[in-house]
């Protein structure tokens, strides 16, 4: 299932139906954790109030039913992530299957950008005006992926014993993917993230180590910075990286400056605000009548605001306020330096920073792989230590 994650086709994905048959299989387990979770007292409220929200908004305003498919098999694999992580055997197993997932769609889609492997070319193009698409189909989501990644495998090499040379190698192996797919996908918003994400880093990590303990992270950090700077320059990419920033701040293109001004934005913000019960899920776009360059529907390009519009003010203010309960509540355990069931909660709290910053110019919600990292984090909540509990809300 976690192979094809990465597979993004028109209409149904390959990895729905492992997902509704992992879903069939796994029921009993998911009770199980639907009743651990009534602990959680106010979170599970915050979420049965989203989804009473989202229930109410597809009555009064309408749905796109591939919009509402889409979000039920997310909550699916959602569930059946958090019922199979009960050890730290699964939760390693889920991320390496990930990760292998993720090497391999982008191995595939380097080769057909390269001419050399014709896959599903009437789907989506593996680059697109010099960006890095992937099997994605967007280079925004690829990157915003990838920063989970690059958080995990350096956390691993940096601060788990490597207990054997295979392990060793992964870290040698996976982390450069996926930093220089990161790189190539050229996403703003992504390493907007990937900054972020190893601010919230070094600050969990200064709070809780000594001075001593720093050197080799700082060496392997400028390490990694030196060699990804000189692949750059080496791949005639510096130049279109330093033209990519600055386009963020001025950019003679209509609309890019519309989107990094939050145009888009702030039109379907002004949606939500006339619409308190919401326009119903997938939606949004109709009701701006906004069109981007292709002149397809476009609405928010912030999951915040389009869960707002569409969901009503009741779904955007409880998922707002689970969001910063995972990113707090993870935050509290990463200075602690927590480590639950093999995860460090370091890389769960950076990685939701980061999803938090890319959420801001992408929809995140509609993307099964922004799912993956609170399914493990609250399998960490329901399936680890004990000792845990003083950190939960």
């Amino acid at each position: 299932m976690c192979l094809l994650l990465f597979v993004n086709l028109s209409g149904a994905d390959p990895v729905d139906y492992p997902i509704a048959i992992a879903l069939a299989l796994h029921l009993p387990q998911i009770a199980r954790s639907v009743v651990l979770l009534s602990r959680y007292k106010i979170a599970l409220t915050l979420a049965m109030a989203f989804l009473l929200s989202y229930t109410v908004s597809a009555f009064v305003g309408g749905a796109n039913v591939s919009f509402v498919s889409n979000f039920a098999i997310n909550i699916g694999l959602f569930f059946v992530l958090v019922a199979h992580c009960t050890s730290q055997s699964r939760v390693r197993r889920v991320v390496l299957m990930l990760s292998l997932g993720f090497c391999l769609s982008v191995l595939v889609a380097s080769l057909q950008a390269f001419g050399m492997l014709a896959l599903f070319p009437k789907q989506f193009d593996a680059v697109r005006d010099t960006r890095f698409m992937g099997l994605f189909g967007d280079p925004n989501l690829l990157g915003a992926f990838s920063v989970f990644l690059c958080v995990y495998w350096l956390n691993e090499l940096l601060f788990t014993k490597i207990r054997s040379i295979p392990n060793f190698m992964l870290c040698l192996i996976i982390f450069p993917i996926a930093l220089l797919t990161l790189l190539f996908t050229q996403s703003r918003s992504a390493w907007g993230g990937l900054a972020f994400a190893a601010i919230l880093y070094g600050y969990m990590m200064f709070k809780g180590l000594r001075w001593r303990q720093l050197v080799l992270p700082f060496v392997v950090v400028v390490g990694v910075a030196g060699v990804t700077i000189g692949a750059l320059q080496q791949a005639g990419m510096l130049e279109i990286v330093e033209q990519r920033l600055l386009n963020t701040v001025e950019s003679e293109d209509e609309a890019e400056a519309e989107r990094f001004g939050l145009f888009y934005t702030a039109v379907t913000l002004g949606v939500a605000a006339g619409n308190p019960l919401g326009v119903g899920p997938g939606m949004a776009a109709a009701a701006t009548g906004l069109t981007n360059a292709d002149g397809g529907p476009i609405a928010a390009h912030n999951a915040f605001v389009q869960v707002m519009a569409e969901n009503g003010w009741v779904a955007g203010l409880a998922f707002l306020i689970l969001v910063s309960w995972l990113l707090i509540n993870s935050m509290r355990g990463g200075i602690a330096n927590a480590s639950i069931l093999g995860m460090s909660t370091r890389v769960i709290a950076s990685t939701t920073l980061s999803f938090v910053f890319c959420g801001m110019f992408q929809d995140l919600i509609q993307w099964k792989f922004s799912w993956v990292v609170p399914a493990i984090y609250v399998a960490m909540l329901l399936h680890g230590s004990r000792n845990w509990n003083r950190f939960r809300y």
